[in-house]
Protein backbone atom coordinates (compact mmCIF):
# COMPACT_ATOMS: atom_id res chain seq x y z
CA UNK A 1 0.00 0.00 0.00
CA UNK A 2 1.46 3.69 -0.62
CA UNK A 3 1.76 5.57 2.16
CA UNK A 4 2.14 9.08 0.34
CA UNK A 5 1.04 10.12 -2.47
CA UNK A 6 3.81 11.86 -4.75
CA UNK A 7 1.89 14.84 -5.27
CA UNK A 8 2.62 18.23 -3.99
CA UNK A 9 -1.15 18.54 -3.04
CA UNK A 10 -1.48 16.05 -0.87
CA UNK A 11 2.43 15.98 0.69
CA UNK A 12 1.51 19.75 1.71
CA UNK A 13 -1.85 18.37 3.12
CA UNK A 14 0.10 15.81 4.73
CA UNK A 15 2.86 18.40 6.35
CA UNK A 16 -0.29 20.26 7.79
CA UNK A 17 -1.58 17.00 9.62
CA UNK A 18 1.56 16.12 11.51
CA UNK A 19 1.53 19.64 12.60
CA UNK A 20 -1.19 18.99 14.75
CA UNK A 21 0.17 15.88 16.03
CA UNK A 22 1.96 15.11 19.43
CA UNK A 23 5.96 14.78 18.59
CA UNK A 24 5.45 11.10 19.60
CA UNK A 25 3.25 10.27 17.06
CA UNK A 26 4.78 12.12 14.67
CA UNK A 27 8.32 10.04 15.45
CA UNK A 28 6.48 7.34 14.94
CA UNK A 29 4.85 7.95 11.68
CA UNK A 30 8.71 9.45 10.45
CA UNK A 31 9.89 5.72 11.07
CA UNK A 32 6.92 3.57 9.40
CA UNK A 33 6.95 5.84 6.14
CA UNK A 34 11.01 5.52 6.14
CA UNK A 35 10.49 1.98 6.73
CA UNK A 36 8.37 2.29 3.64
CA UNK A 37 10.37 4.14 1.69
CA UNK A 38 13.31 1.65 2.10
CA UNK A 39 11.04 -1.30 1.16
CA UNK A 40 10.18 0.49 -2.06
CA UNK A 41 13.85 1.21 -2.74
CA UNK A 42 14.87 -2.03 -2.03
CA UNK A 43 12.05 -3.41 -4.28
CA UNK A 44 13.86 -1.20 -6.92
CA UNK A 45 10.62 1.35 -7.18
CA UNK A 46 12.66 4.06 -7.86
CA UNK A 47 9.59 6.31 -8.57
CA UNK A 48 7.79 5.65 -5.01
CA UNK A 49 10.77 5.69 -3.46
CA UNK A 50 11.90 9.23 -4.33
CA UNK A 51 8.65 10.36 -3.24
CA UNK A 52 8.72 9.04 -0.23
CA UNK A 53 11.58 10.17 0.47
CA UNK A 54 11.13 13.58 -0.94
CA UNK A 55 8.45 13.67 1.41
CA UNK A 56 10.64 12.40 4.24
CA UNK A 57 13.35 15.08 4.11
CA UNK A 58 10.60 17.74 4.09
CA UNK A 59 10.23 16.54 7.75
CA UNK A 60 13.93 16.12 8.34
CA UNK A 61 16.03 18.32 5.73
CA UNK A 62 19.02 17.69 7.63
CA UNK A 63 18.65 13.89 7.78
CA UNK A 64 22.08 12.51 5.63
CA UNK A 65 20.13 9.22 4.91
CA UNK A 66 17.10 10.72 3.37
CA UNK A 67 19.52 12.98 1.52
CA UNK A 68 21.56 10.01 0.47
CA UNK A 69 18.61 8.06 -0.66
CA UNK A 70 16.52 10.76 -2.39
CA UNK A 71 19.97 11.44 -4.32
CA UNK A 72 20.31 8.06 -5.88
CA UNK A 73 16.52 8.07 -6.27
CA UNK A 74 16.55 11.11 -8.46
CA UNK A 75 19.61 9.34 -10.49
CA UNK A 76 17.31 6.86 -11.41
CA UNK A 77 14.77 9.42 -13.39
CA UNK A 78 15.61 11.61 -16.88
CA UNK A 79 14.52 14.59 -15.75
CA UNK A 80 15.80 14.24 -11.97
CA UNK A 81 19.37 13.11 -12.83
CA UNK A 82 21.21 15.99 -12.54
CA UNK A 83 19.81 17.21 -9.66
CA UNK A 84 20.38 13.64 -7.93
CA UNK A 85 24.45 14.23 -9.28
CA UNK A 86 24.23 17.67 -7.81
CA UNK A 87 23.56 16.32 -4.12
CA UNK A 88 25.27 13.20 -4.27
CA UNK A 89 28.02 15.77 -4.84
CA UNK A 90 27.57 17.74 -1.93
CA UNK A 91 26.98 14.46 -0.08
CA UNK A 92 30.73 13.66 -0.28
CA UNK A 93 32.11 12.19 2.80
CA UNK A 94 29.48 10.21 5.16
CA UNK A 95 30.36 9.91 8.26
CA UNK A 96 28.88 7.41 11.23
CA UNK A 97 26.73 5.06 10.06
CA UNK A 98 26.45 6.56 6.65
CA UNK A 99 30.66 6.02 5.89
CA UNK A 100 29.59 2.54 4.65
CA UNK A 101 27.90 3.97 1.65
CA UNK A 102 30.98 6.30 0.60
CA UNK A 103 32.29 3.68 -2.28
CA UNK A 104 28.53 3.47 -3.24
CA UNK A 105 28.11 7.05 -3.33
CA UNK A 106 30.54 7.25 -6.29
CA UNK A 107 29.71 3.84 -8.43
CA UNK A 108 25.90 5.79 -8.34
CA UNK A 109 27.71 9.10 -9.77
CA UNK A 110 29.13 6.77 -12.16
CA UNK A 111 25.82 5.35 -13.32
CA UNK A 112 24.32 8.58 -13.52
CA UNK A 113 26.96 10.11 -15.65
CA UNK A 114 27.31 6.97 -18.16
CA UNK A 115 23.29 7.77 -18.41
CA UNK A 116 24.19 11.37 -19.39
CA UNK A 117 26.52 9.18 -21.59
CA UNK A 118 29.64 11.24 -20.71
CA UNK A 119 31.87 7.84 -20.75
CA UNK A 120 34.90 9.77 -19.69
CA UNK A 121 33.83 11.09 -15.94
CA UNK A 122 31.87 7.71 -15.83
CA UNK A 123 35.16 5.95 -16.12
CA UNK A 124 36.94 8.26 -13.46
CA UNK A 125 33.84 7.76 -11.00
CA UNK A 126 33.75 4.02 -11.54
CA UNK A 127 37.78 3.59 -10.78
CA UNK A 128 37.38 5.45 -7.64
CA UNK A 129 34.28 3.40 -6.70
CA UNK A 130 35.90 -0.20 -7.17
CA UNK A 131 39.39 1.29 -5.41
CA UNK A 132 37.05 1.99 -2.31
CA UNK A 133 34.72 -0.41 -2.26
CA UNK A 134 34.57 -3.29 0.04
CA UNK A 135 34.10 -7.17 -0.12
CA UNK A 136 30.61 -6.92 0.83
CA UNK A 137 29.27 -4.60 -1.95
CA UNK A 138 26.90 -6.60 -4.12
CA UNK A 139 27.56 -3.44 -6.62
CA UNK A 140 31.04 -4.35 -7.65
CA UNK A 141 31.19 -6.84 -10.21
CA UNK A 142 28.33 -4.52 -11.79
CA UNK A 143 30.43 -1.28 -11.90
CA UNK A 144 33.30 -3.21 -13.27
CA UNK A 145 31.18 -4.56 -16.23
CA UNK A 146 30.28 -0.97 -16.84
CA UNK A 147 33.86 0.01 -16.43
CA UNK A 148 34.88 -1.88 -19.33
CA UNK A 149 31.72 -0.68 -21.23
CA UNK A 150 32.74 3.07 -20.73
CA UNK A 151 35.97 2.77 -21.62
CA UNK A 152 35.31 0.89 -25.09
CA UNK A 153 33.06 3.55 -26.32
CA UNK A 154 35.08 6.80 -25.65
CA UNK A 155 35.33 7.33 -29.94
CA UNK A 156 31.39 6.72 -31.06
CA UNK A 157 31.13 7.74 -34.35
CA UNK A 158 29.44 10.62 -35.72
CA UNK A 159 25.49 9.21 -36.64
CA UNK A 160 25.15 9.55 -40.26
CA UNK A 161 21.22 9.54 -39.83
CA UNK A 162 18.93 11.28 -37.10
CA UNK A 163 15.40 9.99 -35.65
CA UNK A 164 12.58 12.33 -35.68
CA UNK A 165 9.73 10.64 -32.83
CA UNK A 166 6.25 10.97 -34.54
CA UNK A 167 4.92 9.49 -31.48
CA UNK A 168 5.57 8.13 -27.98
CA UNK A 169 3.43 6.00 -25.28
CA UNK A 170 4.32 4.90 -22.29
CA UNK A 171 3.79 0.80 -21.95
CA UNK A 172 4.47 -2.16 -20.48
CA UNK A 173 7.35 -4.87 -20.75
CA UNK A 174 5.18 -7.71 -20.91
CA UNK A 175 2.82 -6.41 -23.14
CA UNK A 176 4.27 -3.53 -25.41
CA UNK A 177 3.84 -5.42 -28.36
CA UNK A 178 0.26 -5.12 -28.48
CA UNK A 179 0.30 -1.34 -28.74
CA UNK A 180 2.29 -1.59 -32.42
CA UNK A 181 -0.53 -1.54 -35.40
CA UNK A 182 0.63 -3.83 -37.95
CA UNK A 183 -1.57 -3.88 -40.54
CA UNK A 184 1.02 -2.40 -43.07
CA UNK A 185 3.39 -4.95 -42.24
CA UNK A 186 4.02 -8.46 -43.47
CA UNK A 187 4.73 -9.27 -39.62
CA UNK A 188 2.56 -10.12 -36.90
CA UNK A 189 3.44 -10.16 -33.55
CA UNK A 190 2.03 -12.90 -31.23
CA UNK A 191 3.39 -14.49 -28.24
CA UNK A 192 5.63 -17.46 -28.81
CA UNK A 193 3.57 -20.84 -28.76
CA UNK A 194 3.75 -22.41 -25.41
CA UNK A 195 5.58 -25.66 -26.68
CA UNK A 196 7.92 -23.64 -27.44
CA UNK A 197 8.61 -22.59 -23.61
CA UNK A 198 10.95 -24.55 -21.59
CA UNK A 199 10.08 -25.70 -18.13
CA UNK A 200 12.70 -23.11 -17.20
CA UNK A 201 10.39 -20.28 -19.02
CA UNK A 202 7.34 -21.13 -17.41
CA UNK A 203 8.97 -21.35 -13.78
CA UNK A 204 10.72 -17.56 -14.91
CA UNK A 205 7.30 -16.47 -15.86
CA UNK A 206 9.43 -15.65 -19.17
CA UNK A 207 6.87 -15.36 -22.39
CA UNK A 208 8.71 -13.97 -25.42
CA UNK A 209 6.90 -12.20 -27.84
CA UNK A 210 7.29 -13.12 -31.88
CA UNK A 211 7.10 -11.19 -34.17
CA UNK A 212 5.82 -13.74 -37.33
CA UNK A 213 5.98 -13.73 -40.77
CA UNK A 214 3.36 -15.92 -42.06
CA UNK A 215 4.68 -16.59 -45.04
CA UNK A 216 8.23 -17.40 -43.83
CA UNK A 217 9.21 -21.11 -42.64
CA UNK A 218 10.80 -20.01 -39.62
CA UNK A 219 10.12 -18.41 -36.37
CA UNK A 220 13.03 -16.29 -34.17
CA UNK A 221 12.33 -16.12 -30.22
CA UNK A 222 13.77 -15.60 -26.96
CA UNK A 223 13.82 -19.05 -24.35
CA UNK A 224 16.12 -19.57 -21.36
CA UNK A 225 16.47 -22.68 -23.05
CA UNK A 226 16.93 -25.96 -20.71
CA UNK A 227 19.73 -24.91 -17.68
CA UNK A 228 20.07 -21.08 -18.81
CA UNK A 229 23.17 -21.23 -18.56
CA UNK A 230 23.71 -18.10 -21.05
CA UNK A 231 20.75 -16.27 -19.74
CA UNK A 232 18.17 -15.77 -22.53
CA UNK A 233 19.39 -16.80 -25.83
CA UNK A 234 17.33 -16.03 -29.55
CA UNK A 235 16.16 -19.49 -30.72
CA UNK A 236 14.41 -20.52 -34.02
CA UNK A 237 11.95 -23.40 -34.86
CA UNK A 238 10.71 -24.42 -37.87
CA UNK A 239 7.57 -24.36 -39.58
CA UNK A 240 6.73 -27.89 -40.59
CA UNK A 241 4.31 -28.96 -44.00
CA UNK A 242 1.46 -29.96 -41.80
CA UNK A 243 1.67 -26.76 -39.28
CA UNK A 244 3.36 -27.94 -36.33
CA UNK A 245 6.62 -26.26 -35.53
CA UNK A 246 9.90 -28.63 -35.17
CA UNK A 247 12.43 -28.47 -31.97
CA UNK A 248 13.95 -25.10 -31.25
CA UNK A 249 17.29 -24.88 -32.32
CA UNK A 250 19.91 -22.29 -30.53
CA UNK A 251 21.28 -19.69 -32.31
CA UNK A 252 24.66 -20.23 -32.47
CA UNK A 253 27.75 -17.62 -30.46
CA UNK A 254 27.92 -14.99 -33.91
CA UNK A 255 24.40 -13.90 -32.05
CA UNK A 256 24.16 -15.19 -28.71
CA UNK A 257 26.10 -14.17 -26.15
CA UNK A 258 26.50 -14.82 -22.32
CA UNK A 259 23.98 -12.05 -21.72
CA UNK A 260 20.32 -11.97 -22.15
CA UNK A 261 19.45 -11.90 -25.86
CA UNK A 262 16.22 -10.97 -26.01
CA UNK A 263 13.19 -9.36 -28.76
CA UNK A 264 14.32 -10.44 -32.63
CA UNK A 265 12.94 -9.98 -35.79
CA UNK A 266 14.23 -11.43 -38.40
CA UNK A 267 13.53 -9.18 -41.76
CA UNK A 268 14.08 -11.08 -45.00
CA UNK A 269 14.38 -8.69 -47.47
CA UNK A 270 18.12 -7.21 -45.92
CA UNK A 271 17.91 -11.19 -44.47
CA UNK A 272 18.89 -9.56 -40.88
CA UNK A 273 18.10 -10.26 -38.06
CA UNK A 274 17.43 -7.72 -35.29
CA UNK A 275 17.44 -8.11 -31.21
CA UNK A 276 18.07 -6.55 -28.29
CA UNK A 277 21.53 -8.07 -25.97
CA UNK A 278 23.06 -6.40 -22.63
CA UNK A 279 26.23 -7.88 -23.77
CA UNK A 280 29.61 -6.04 -22.86
CA UNK A 281 29.79 -3.91 -26.48
CA UNK A 282 26.34 -2.09 -25.43
CA UNK A 283 26.43 1.21 -24.35
CA UNK A 284 24.72 0.56 -21.16
CA UNK A 285 21.81 -1.94 -20.29
CA UNK A 286 19.98 -3.53 -23.69
CA UNK A 287 21.42 -2.15 -27.09
CA UNK A 288 20.01 -2.73 -30.79
CA UNK A 289 22.29 -5.17 -32.91
CA UNK A 290 21.99 -7.21 -35.85
CA UNK A 291 23.40 -9.94 -37.87
CA UNK A 292 22.79 -11.07 -41.19
CA UNK A 293 22.66 -14.74 -42.76
CA UNK A 294 25.18 -15.11 -45.32
CA UNK A 295 22.31 -17.09 -47.62
CA UNK A 296 18.93 -17.82 -47.14
CA UNK A 297 18.34 -20.55 -44.05
CA UNK A 298 22.44 -20.41 -44.16
CA UNK A 299 24.83 -19.52 -41.26
CA UNK A 300 24.28 -15.84 -39.63
CA UNK A 301 27.17 -13.43 -39.22
CA UNK A 302 28.60 -12.37 -36.30
CA UNK A 303 26.32 -9.33 -34.48
CA UNK A 304 26.93 -5.94 -34.42
CA UNK A 305 25.77 -3.05 -32.79
CA UNK A 306 23.07 -1.00 -35.13
CA UNK A 307 23.98 2.21 -35.96
CA UNK A 308 25.12 4.99 -32.98
CA UNK A 309 21.94 7.00 -33.71
CA UNK A 310 19.72 3.56 -32.48
CA UNK A 311 21.67 3.19 -29.56
CA UNK A 312 21.87 5.26 -25.79
CA UNK A 313 23.29 4.68 -22.24
CA UNK A 314 19.54 3.65 -21.74
CA UNK A 315 17.70 0.51 -22.55
CA UNK A 316 16.88 0.01 -25.98
CA UNK A 317 14.81 -3.40 -26.13
CA UNK A 318 13.05 -3.54 -29.37
CA UNK A 319 12.60 -2.34 -32.95
CA UNK A 320 9.73 -3.41 -35.33
CA UNK A 321 10.78 -2.11 -38.72
CA UNK A 322 7.95 -0.58 -40.82
CA UNK A 323 9.43 -1.00 -44.06
CA UNK A 324 12.70 -2.79 -45.97
CA UNK A 325 14.98 -0.41 -45.92
CA UNK A 326 17.88 -0.39 -44.34
CA UNK A 327 18.96 0.57 -40.58
CA UNK A 328 21.21 3.32 -41.62
CA UNK A 329 19.14 4.89 -44.68
CA UNK A 330 17.25 7.85 -43.91
CA UNK A 331 14.21 5.98 -45.25
CA UNK A 332 13.77 3.57 -42.40
CA UNK A 333 11.18 4.18 -40.21
CA UNK A 334 9.32 1.60 -37.58
CA UNK A 335 8.57 1.15 -34.03
CA UNK A 336 11.53 1.49 -31.08
CA UNK A 337 10.66 0.60 -27.85
CA UNK A 338 13.16 2.42 -24.76
CA UNK A 339 13.39 4.06 -21.38
CA UNK A 340 15.75 6.83 -22.51
CA UNK A 341 13.26 9.72 -21.89
CA UNK A 342 10.66 7.72 -19.90
CA UNK A 343 10.13 8.79 -16.55
CA UNK A 344 12.06 6.53 -13.57
CA UNK A 345 13.19 4.55 -16.41
CA UNK A 346 9.77 2.97 -17.78
CA UNK A 347 9.47 1.89 -20.72
CA UNK A 348 8.50 4.07 -24.03
CA UNK A 349 6.67 3.10 -27.07
CA UNK A 350 8.09 5.52 -29.88
CA UNK A 351 7.19 6.01 -33.72
CA UNK A 352 10.35 6.81 -35.08
CA UNK A 353 11.57 7.86 -38.77
CA UNK A 354 15.17 8.71 -40.04
CA UNK A 355 16.34 11.84 -41.60
CA UNK A 356 19.48 12.57 -43.02
CA UNK A 357 21.89 14.49 -40.68
CA UNK A 358 22.87 18.15 -42.58
CA UNK A 359 26.00 19.54 -42.15
CA UNK A 360 26.59 22.24 -39.88
CA UNK A 361 27.95 24.46 -42.67
CA UNK A 362 27.66 24.69 -46.14
CA UNK A 363 30.40 27.04 -47.08
CA UNK A 364 29.78 27.42 -50.92
CA UNK A 365 26.35 28.35 -50.33
CA UNK A 366 26.75 30.50 -47.82
CA UNK A 367 28.94 32.38 -49.45
CA UNK A 368 26.91 32.30 -52.94
CA UNK A 369 23.99 33.77 -50.61
CA UNK A 370 25.88 36.24 -48.73
CA UNK A 371 27.12 37.95 -52.17
CA UNK A 372 23.57 38.23 -54.05
CA UNK A 373 21.47 38.84 -51.18
CA UNK A 374 21.10 42.65 -50.61
CA UNK A 375 19.20 43.52 -47.47
CA UNK A 376 17.90 47.10 -47.68
CA UNK A 377 17.47 47.42 -43.52
CA UNK A 378 18.41 46.08 -40.53
CA UNK A 379 17.55 46.90 -36.75
CA UNK A 380 19.86 48.71 -34.57
CA UNK A 381 19.67 49.83 -30.48
CA UNK A 382 19.32 53.28 -29.56
CA UNK A 383 19.60 54.70 -26.05
CA UNK A 384 20.61 57.41 -24.00
CA UNK A 385 21.30 57.99 -20.34
CA UNK A 386 17.48 59.36 -19.53
CA UNK A 387 15.18 56.98 -21.35
CA UNK A 388 15.07 53.65 -21.70
CA UNK A 389 16.49 51.16 -24.27
CA UNK A 390 14.17 50.82 -28.01
CA UNK A 391 14.16 49.49 -31.07
CA UNK A 392 13.63 51.41 -34.70
CA UNK A 393 14.64 50.43 -37.98
CA UNK A 394 17.44 51.75 -39.76
CA UNK A 395 18.31 51.99 -43.95
CA UNK A 396 21.25 50.26 -44.65
CA UNK A 397 23.35 50.45 -48.05
CA UNK A 398 25.93 48.00 -47.13
CA UNK A 399 25.52 44.15 -48.03
CA UNK A 400 24.62 42.45 -44.13
CA UNK A 401 26.31 39.65 -43.35
CA UNK A 402 24.73 36.26 -42.86
CA UNK A 403 23.36 37.10 -39.27
CA UNK A 404 22.23 33.16 -37.99
CA UNK A 405 22.33 29.65 -40.01
CA UNK A 406 20.73 26.43 -38.63
CA UNK A 407 20.87 23.16 -40.75
CA UNK A 408 17.84 24.27 -42.81
CA UNK A 409 17.96 28.36 -43.72
CA UNK A 410 19.85 31.49 -43.38
CA UNK A 411 18.74 34.46 -42.07
CA UNK A 412 18.83 37.47 -44.23
CA UNK A 413 17.13 40.38 -43.13
CA UNK A 414 14.66 42.18 -40.86
CA UNK A 415 11.78 44.27 -42.02
CA UNK A 416 9.56 46.68 -40.97
CA UNK A 417 6.65 45.41 -43.72
CA UNK A 418 6.68 42.64 -46.10
CA UNK A 419 9.98 42.53 -48.08
CA UNK A 420 10.52 43.51 -51.66
CA UNK A 421 11.00 39.73 -52.72
CA UNK A 422 12.28 41.24 -56.31
CA UNK A 423 15.94 41.63 -54.82
CA UNK A 424 15.98 37.92 -54.32
CA UNK A 425 18.08 35.34 -57.28
CA UNK A 426 15.44 33.67 -59.57
CA UNK A 427 15.35 30.43 -57.79
CA UNK A 428 16.53 30.61 -54.30
CA UNK A 429 14.10 29.54 -51.95
CA UNK A 430 13.15 31.68 -48.76
CA UNK A 431 10.31 32.14 -46.41
CA UNK A 432 9.62 34.53 -43.84
CA UNK A 433 8.54 34.64 -40.19
CA UNK A 434 6.26 37.68 -38.56
CA UNK A 435 7.69 38.38 -35.11
CA UNK A 436 5.05 39.43 -32.29
CA UNK A 437 6.14 42.83 -32.38
CA UNK A 438 5.55 43.20 -36.23
CA UNK A 439 8.92 42.71 -37.75
CA UNK A 440 9.15 40.70 -40.96
CA UNK A 441 12.24 38.16 -40.78
CA UNK A 442 13.51 37.06 -44.30
CA UNK A 443 15.37 33.31 -44.48
CA UNK A 444 16.87 32.03 -47.43
CA UNK A 445 18.07 28.46 -48.30
CA UNK A 446 17.40 24.88 -48.58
Amino acid sequence: MKLINPTHKNITALLILLCSVPPCFLAQTSIHTAASAASFYSEGNMSEANAQYGALLSLEPENKEFQYYYAVTCTADYSLRQEGIDRLNELKGLSGDLIVLNAERLFFLALAYQHKEEFDVAVDFYRSAIGKSGKNDVWVEEAKFRLDQCKAVFDLPTPSVKLTFLSQSPVNLESYFRSIPTGNSHLRLILVPSELRTKLDKKKGWVSPVAFDSEADVLYFSSYGKKGGTGLDIYSSKILLDGSLDTPFRLPDSVNSPADDINPVFVKENSTLIFASNRSASLGGFDLFSSETISYGGPFLSAEALPRVWNTASNEYFLFPKNDANLDSELFNGWLLSDRSGEFSAPILYEVAAVAERAEEEPETIAEVAEVVEPIINVVEETDSDSPKDSTIEAVSVPISVSQISNLSIQVGVFSTAPDLSLLPQGVDYFTKTLPNGLVKLFVGP
